[in-house]
């Protein structure tokens, strides 16, 4: 299995061996390997019958285990209004994993500026047991300064996988510009009440961005990084634009980063057919494939996914703060949206020429 661990499991999952998750362990009292391996052709209450035994062993299987803090195995890094949120939201149910004490979002890296260590870091998690996996999620991480942010994480954690989803951009604006919206009523007072509409607010930053750092051109990528991140710091409102410029913050990613350690993720997909995306997020980061994609229902009343708990047999959902503008109650003039996907478009070219692949929105 994925990051060589070693579980376990009592001797009645035996009886459930025939074939789903695509996961190998190792039997002490029969010294026999048990593997479960991919079958589409089984059918749902197959597949939930032999999840219920997997989980129930797992957590037999912790209850004999010593616990002690470690390093995360998986950090969301971002993007911030991209649906880092529910990413977690559905993982959290996984009985395999631990997240960072108190608050999800740990902010280490973006706010200890060039001073971190791993024990300092590591007071974040809780103590658990040896084969359990550890997270966090920081969406600040993606595009917040310093610039070392990637050497600073995969110094501390080498051995973590990322986990980075992009959205359409010219949502994420809206979505952040609400944000800030929020923000302010709630604890940060900034400039953001001078605009009263979205229009407004583009009306003073798209000109500003765009004269300061201009298209997206690889070979100046480092001179534009440098400008996004001064910016972040003396005019932090210009970050509801500057966010999206996925592929110069990619840039410094791609130094310490790649598809093995590094996954990307469709926003959009996330959003709209969350299910399979779920199954693959375990399979890549070696996670036991427990949160199935039938877990992931849509709510009518939310107007979004939620998990589907199959033990107490009700819907999780995420709660009302989330989602504000994705609901369908809150949408975009089409004349901002053109000048936006204007603004976005060479960004979306150089993103697309990075990771070798469309996402559903470039």
């Amino acid at each position: 299995m994925a990051r060589g661990k070693a579980y376990v499991i009592t001797i009645f999952l035996i009886a459930f061996s025939s074939a789903f998750y695509g996961i190998s362990y190792y039997n002490a009292s029969s010294e026999k390997e048990i593997t479960l391996s991919s079958n589409e052709d089984l059918t749902s209450a197959s597949k939930h019958k032999q999840r219920v035994a997997l989980w129930k062993g797992l957590e037999e299987n912790f209850k004999n285990e010593t616990k002690f803090r470690r390093l995360p195995d998986i950090i969301g890094i971002g993007v911030e209004k991209c649906g880092t949120g529910a990413l977690f939201h559905f993982l959290r149910f996984h009985p395999s994993l631990r997240i960072a004490t108190k608050n999800v979002e740990v902010h280490y890296f973006d706010t200890h500026g060039y001073k971190y260590s791993k024990d300092e870091y590591m007071r974040f998690f809780p103590e658990v047991e040896k084969s359990a996996f550890v997270a966090e999620k920081s969406p600040a991480y993606f595009s917040f300064p310093p610039h070392t942010i990637p050497k600073a994480i995969h110094t501390t954690a080498p051995k973590a996988k990322l986990l980075l989803i992009l959205c359409d951009p010219v949502k994420r604006v809206l979505s952040d510009y609400v944000q800030e919206q929020k923000m302010y009523e709630l604890r940060h007072p900034r400039s953001i009440t001078k605009y009263a509409t979205l229009e407004d607010y583009l009306d003073a930053y798209l000109p500003l961005v765009s004269g300061l750092v201009g298209d997206y051109n690889e070979h100046k990528s480092s001179q534009q990084m440098r400008t996004v991140l001064q910016l972040h710091g003396n005019l932090y409102l210009s970050t509801i634009l500057t966010t999206g410029f996925y592929a110069l913050h990619l840039h410094r990613w791609f130094e310490y980063y790649n598809n093995s350690n590094l996954m990307v993720i469709d926003g959009e997909e996330l959003i709209n057919n969350p299910g399979p995306l779920m199954e693959k997020v375990q399979d890549y980061t070696g996670l036991p494939k427990l949160v199935l994609k039938e877990d992931l229902v849509m709510s009518p009343e939310k107007r979004f996914y939620c998990y589907k708990d199959w033990q107490e047999n009700r819907l999780r959902c995420l709660g009302n703060g989330k989602g504000r503008t994705r609901n369908g109650n809150m949408e975009m003039l089409n004349t901002t949206s053109s000048k936006l996907r204007d603004f976005y478009r060479s960004y979306n070219e150089g993103l697309v020429k990075m990771l070798g692949r469309n996402l559903s929105w470039t």
